[in-house]
């Protein structure tokens, strides 16, 4: 009976460095899984950072050039209106002169037939 007690606790013994000795195998094979992901994930994490941060400068670039074209068609707009005045305001006194031509013409005609009554 002791033998066999001695028997049973040596395969006791046995198993349990085996079940310890493939728990240190797991526990180092999950250390090595966690540091592998963890390595994924940081380089994933710096390729989007990078990425996301040239996508950021080229909306601050088009930014740039979109309140460049803004402030460049508004001096457009405001040197084509003056332009449209200036030209309008020539057209408006050319056809004064012209209404002052006729209007003094007009009357130098009815000047001319009350003359002749």
């Amino acid at each position: 009976l002791a033998a066999r007690l001695d028997g049973e606790r040596a395969a006791r013994a046995s198993v349990e460095r085996d079940h310890a000795s493939r728990l240190g195998s797991l526990n180092q094979a999950l250390a090595a899984e966690r540091e592998g992901l963890h390595v994924s994930v940081q380089q994933r994490l710096e390729v989007l950072e990078a990425r996301l941060g040239g996508e950021r400068s080229d909306l601050i670039a088009r930014q740039a050039e979109l309140r460049d074209e803004v402030a460049s068609g508004d001096q457009e707009g405001f040197l084509r209106l003056q332009d449209l005045t200036a030209r309008l305001r020539g057209e408006v006194e050319a056809v004064a002169r012209r209404a002052d031509l006729e209007s003094a013409g007009l009357r130098e005609f009815v000047e001319s037939q009350l003359g002749q009554l």
